[in-house]
């Protein structure tokens, strides 16, 4: 008699997309020997563990010190990380779609500056895949907020286990295959939100008088320092020739200087001199004493303002949407009658010049974040990836000392997983899900070109390793009649050749597309 598969899922909540893929796991595979809570989680733990390799087991522990908000130590706590190198040991051994990803660098490509991977490596920053969970504490933030040093201590020994117990600033051993290859780290982004950045340097931002880390002549408008001085600039500068960029040595001689002052002058004048500075003195966090540098860090390239989060989570177009529409909601005015009126006016000089001032403004915040990688690098990819904490850490109603380290796993196996079950979805050129198309679009493209065989039509395509373009996308490319504008209306494939069909846009206006 066959099972009831109404009633399966119905005493504990289980949706039926996720019913449906475990049945069909358990169709192919048959039923396991042992389906309880305990054997399963058993199950898993002996899996993580038989990941190990040369380089050390995947999940690992690090102890922190503990300090109560007085600052006296509380004990220490234990916090789980992945080991990095055993990790990437294990994915190049094992997982054959990341293994053949990997294998493009193994030839020493990239010491030439015209280095055709380049462009490949760089698409690579921008792809959910290849960024990896390293911890997972900030899944409850009270715990790092105890954690002397906070979240900057946090972020340096975590960054260790780069070095510790093997340095691979100074070499790494890596078995691809047959073949053993020497590879060589280094710290080169560290992109967040101004938050992560703050609390992960260590610098003071709009708190200080010197608000830019990355700024020698920046300092808040507030401080009116730029009305005496022709160097110094105010934070509203939107100029980049007139600011001057911070060096490594220079950011370092900072907390250097706060080293030295530490202890021999009173706390109010201490606190003055980091204010001045524009950095806090951790000496347990990234950039610890200011004369030690273990992790080759150089901070002044690699910080990373996300542009997503400094243009509209909290940034620029949030702050000034969210006041105006604050001032007109207490006069009775909402979002609908605004837009209503926007669109009745036709817009005066002036506040077109200031919409192109915005846009300028949004120029200089792009050509920034390109001026160092020559792309944009941007945190969407990690806002993405907290997705796959939550989703477990939603689920585990039972906090215990365990939960980092149950979540970490979770994330830790879904990562390999992701790796081994399939390709990476956007390293390749070409249709994203493609289906077959009907015979009449079949035909008529067979027609045109002149060929035949298989067509498969998707509304994705990369046109790009890394770059994707949708259906209603609109599209710029170069012809004989200069740069045109058209629409995207699907994508197809015969033979292996991809083809793109897009709609006419004819010019209205003397516009020009650069």
């Amino acid at each position: 008699m066959s099972a009831n598969l109404a009633s399966f899922g119905r005493r504990k909540f289980v949706s039926t997309r996720a019913l449906a893929e475990i049945l069909q796991e358990v169709k192919r595979s048959g039923l396991p020997k042992a389906a309880s809570k305990d054997s399963i989680k058993r199950a898993r733990e002996k899996d993580v563990a038989d990941m190990a390799n040369g380089c050390g087991t995947l999940v690992t522990y690090l102890e922190f010190e503990r300090e109560d908000p007085k600052r006296k130590p509380i004990g220490t706590v234990q916090l789980p990380f992945v080991n990095p190198l055993a990790f990437l040991q294990y994915i190049v051994g094992n997982a054959e779609s990341y293994a053949r990803y990997f294998s493009k660098y193994l030839d020493g490509a990239g010491e030439s500056p015209h280095d055709p991977l380049e462009k490949l490596r760089l698409k690579g920053l921008g792809i959910d895949q290849l960024w990896f969970t390293l911890g997972l504490a900030a899944a409850r933030s009270n715990i790092v907020s105890h954690i002397k040093g906070g979240t900057s201590a946090y972020t340096r020994k975590a960054m260790s286990l780069f070095v510790e117990p093997i340095n691979a600033l100074r070499g790494f051993h890596l078995h691809v295959g047959g073949n053993t290859v020497v590879k060589f780290f280094r710290f080169a982004i560290f992109i967040a939100d101004e938050v992560a950045l703050k609390d992960s340097f260590g610098f003071k931002g709009a708190s200080g008088v010197q608000i830019c880390p990355l700024c020698t002549n920046i300092v808040a408008e507030s401080s009116n320092l730029h009305q005496f001085s022709s160097t110094l600039q105010p934070s509203t500068s939107v100029n980049p020739a007139v600011w001057q960029r911070c060096s490594d040595a220079s950011m370092f001689a900072k907390i250097a200087k706060l080293h030295q002052s530490f202890g021999t002058i009173s706390k109010g004048a201490f606190e003055e001199l980091e204010k001045s500075l524009g950095w806090l003195y951790i000496p347990s966090g990234l950039m610890g004493d200011g004369m030690s540098n273990p992790l080759e860090l150089t901070p002044a390239y690699m910080i990373f303002y996300d542009y997503m989060h400094t243009l509209f989570v909290n940034g620029v177009c949030n702050v000034e949407v969210g006041g105006l529409m604050g001032h007109l909601k207490s006069v009775g005015i909402l979002q609908g009658e605004l837009h209503e009126f926007l669109n009745s006016l036709t817009w005066p000089s002036s506040v077109v010049g200031s919409y192109v001032a915005l846009a300028e403004l949004i120029d200089v915040l792009q050509a920034v974040r390109r001026g160092k990688r020559k792309v944009v690098v941007g945190c969407s990819v990690h806002e993405r990836k907290h997705r796959v904490a939550k989703k477990f850490a939603e689920n585990i109603r039972g906090v215990g000392e365990n939960f980092e380290s149950s979540i970490l796993k979770e994330v830790l196996y879904m990562n390999v997983q992701d790796l081994s079950d399939k390709d990476f979805d956007q390293l390749h050129v070409g249709l994203v899900q493609p289906i077959p198309a009907n015979p009449r679009l079949t035909w008529l493209l067979q027609s045109a070109m002149g060929l035949h065989g298989m067509v498969m039509c998707a509304r994705r395509a990369h046109y790009e390793l890394g770059c994707i373009c949708a259906v209603d996308d609109f599209v710029i490319f170069p012809s004989e009649e200069g740069i045109l504008v058209r629409k995207v209306c699907f994508f197809a494939s015969i033979n292996h050749m991809n083809l793109a069909c897009v709609q006419i846009w004819d010019a209205k206006g003397g516009n020009e597309f650069v």
